[in-house]
């Protein structure tokens, strides 16, 4: 791994209307806190969001009109000093000062106005990226590159909308593209948001092949896919208590990961959202967010900002500083990590992309069944490879073209398994039909009533309720193809809720069997018809997960993981190929909805001797806890699986297996 592991995102957005910028700054007071914090990168400021530069510039009427000393500079010469790296930020999409003297590069969008916030609102004006600002954003950036030799740039921001500004208009015009079309404005969004990291790549590239660049949008999705050769690396935004939710790295990084780029995980000191002063997460939760980034094999980047004066807050430090120092303690375990995974989840945003950090239902829904489970996994889409995977699951919604049904079909032929649920397995065109002859079923249409009820047979009966169970989001009516089993019977409530007929305060109570399946198996395929990620992320209902595990157990009997650990102990495997060796990591720390809209974690509850059972290549040549190095008693009672209990885990635990490919 090239990227620094123990990283600080330095936010310093600015207002004109407070003085003294940098007035209190001392060198090194600033860096000898970094370094004491087990710091060694950090991403510094050149020009905000609020459109001031920090630092000496030809654009003199852009320094910020307060700016006590050459801020960046100074910064970047005592952290260097101490063996501390020191990319630099440069903000694109959000330029206030940019906005206000020219409106006319501001986002014009048909019906809604300008974008961004309006003139009487305290938050940030959208620029176009079609319009002269983007040669200004190159040209701030060639300048910064040049007279400071940073290790990278992050560039933030990168959004570009439908717009209908001058510049926009005239391209599309020029391009045949109808303005009034939604789908054309999108594609010359696109195109327009391409040719703008492409430019401001290029500029990156003078400064040399081994300068850093990474544009971030708060998320990775495939949408990335267009422009990924533009990165050097990834950084996965995602501040839990900042509106991402404690889901929304788990879903992104086994997507990201499989990106074939170096990627960081970053979080916040914040108890909340960027930007929060004196504020602070609990150490608990700073604690989790930091070590979770390692065990999916990620660097880490935590966010914090700088006070106007030039001074690092000591209690921030000193919290971070005890993160670190548990990554720092670690670091030859998680240095040139990989994961270690045997199911493949297909990325419904590859086939029906959603804008924004929105996370979709079905993803959140079948992610959190697999890590409840203890399942090892990634996210993929149709240009990875898939070779290797045991399982590929569609979860919901995936639509087949040809090219994608024939990977299936492939996959399929060389020995993998396939759980699909819902609408996974229709064809791509729209039609309600199942593209693949391997599938256990053919398309009926949608249930007949609303809501319908699932009752497992014995396949899929354990951890189950004896009788059916409701399905609060409605499925697929469905016929069994030849050969095929049933696995899971649909029962029928007297009718369906209207103001014609209603029992109770909800739904009517069931009134007998349906004539169609809702599992359903054949050969290497299962199906389930109901939508249970959807509805899992929905209601939380727990039969909906455990119908799920319960089709993936006979997939896969013999999985990597079995653990007698609760659901919220969340466990990863990696492995460093160099070392021959492999690192389970075992973590327990618990969200809990302690505010209104905000999940947070607060306490660090202990488990103790929890038994794993670990699907392994070969015979290990020795067994210990990380750090400490203190041997765990293990027990291979068959070729390739071995047995042991781990002691205790308080909020996290690494055993280590040594002699391992």
């Amino acid at each position: 791994m090239t990227l620094p592991m123990r990283q600080i995102h330095l936010d310093f957005h600015t207002s004109e209307k407070i003085a003294g910028i940098g007035a209190d700054f001392d060198a090194d007071r600033f860096a000898d806190t970094l370094q004491r914090a087990h710091v060694n990168s950090v991403t510094l400021f050149s020009r905000c969001h609020h459109g001031w530069i920090y630092h000496d510039t030809k654009f003199e009427d852009l320094k910020h009109p307060h700016l006590e000393c050459d801020l960046l500079p100074l910064q970047m010469e005592a952290c260097r000093a101490r063996g501390i790296q020191t990319p630099v930020y440069v903000t694109v999409g959000w330029d206030e000062r940019a906005a206000r003297e020219h409106p006319e590069w501001r986002e014009h969008h048909p019906g809604a106005g300008l974008a961004g916030a309006g003139p009487l609102e305290a938050s940030w004006k959208t620029l176009c990226f079609n319009t002269p600002y983007i040669d200004f954003v190159a040209e701030q950036t060639r300048e910064v590159l040049e007279k400071y030799s940073p290790e990278g740039i992050f560039f933030d921001i990168i959004f570009q909308g439908p717009c209908c500004c001058p510049w926009c208009l005239a391209g599309m015009e020029a391009e045949g593209i109808d303005a009034a079309d939604p789908a054309g404005r999108g594609g010359y969004a696109a195109g327009v948001l391409r040719a703008a990291k492409e430019k401001l790549h290029d500029v990156v590239r003078e400064a040399g092949p081994e300068v850093r660049c990474f544009f971030n949008s708060g998320h990775v999705d495939p949408g990335i896919r267009d422009s990924l050769d533009h990165y050097s690396h990834l950084e996965l935004e995602s501040l839990p208590s900042g509106g991402w939710g404690y889901m929304h790295f788990p879903v992104t990084v086994r997507y990201a990961r499989k990106l074939g780029l170096e990627f960081l995980a970053m979080t916040g000191k914040f108890h909340a959202m960027w930007g929060h002063f004196s504020s602070f997460k609990n150490p608990a939760a700073l604690e989790y967010e930091t070590l979770v980034g390692p065990a999916h094999g990620a660097a880490i980047s935590i966010g914090d900002q700088l006070h106007p004066r030039g001074i690092l807050c000591d209690e921030t430090y000193d919290r971070i500083g005890h993160a670190y120092g548990m990554v720092e303690e670690r670091e030859p375990w998680y240095l040139d990590a990989e994961p270690v995974t045997e199911i493949a989840v297909f990325n419904t945003d590859a086939c029906e992309p959603t804008p924004g950090v929105r996370l979709v239902q079905p993803m959140t829904g079948v992610t959190r069944i697999l890590m409840e489970g203890h399942h090892q996994f990634d996210i993929v889409d149709g240009e990875m490879d898939w070779d290797g995977y045991s399982v590929l699951v569609l979860p919901d919604k995936v639509s087949l073209d040809p090219t994608l049904a024939a990977k299936v079909q492939a996959f399929l032929a060389q020995g993998g398994k396939v759980l699909a649920t819902h609408r996974s397995g229709e064809s791509a065109g729209g039609e309600a039909r199942f593209v693949l002859p391997e599938w256990p079923v053919d398309v009926i249409g949608e249930q007949p009533m609303e809501p319908d009820f699932v009752q497992a047979l014995e396949p899929l009966a354990e951890g189950m309720p004896s009788v059916p169970f409701v399905a609060y989001e409605p499925g697929l009516e469905s016929a069994p193809r030849p050969d095929a089993e049933v696995l899971a019977e649909t029962y029928l409530p007297y009718f369906e809720r209207s103001f014609r007929h209603f029992c109770s305060h909800a739904h009517a109570p069931i009134e007998g069997k349906a004539d169609y399946p809702s599992a359903v198996r054949k050969g290497d395929v299962i199906y389930l018809s109901h939508p249970h990620c959807t509805a899992y992320n929905n209601h939380g209902q727990t039969e909906d997960a455990q119908i799920v595990r319960n089709a993936l157990s006979l997939l896969l009997p013999t999985p990597l993981v079995q653990a007698d650990a609760p659901s919220t102990c969340h466990i990863t495997i990696t492995r460093q190929p160099a070392q021959r060796r492999w690192i389970v990591h075992l973590l327990h720390y618990i969200p809990e909805r302690r505010a209104d809209g905000r999940d947070l974690i607060q306490d660090v509850i202990a488990l103790y001797d929890i038994n794993l059972r670990l699907r392994v290549p070969g015979s290990i040549s020795g067994c210990y806890l990380a750090p400490s190095r203190d041997p765990l008693p293990s027990e291979q009672r068959e070729p390739g699986v071995l047995e042991l209990t781990v002691p205790e885990i308080r909020g996290y635990a690494m055993v280590v297996l040594e002699g391992l490919e």
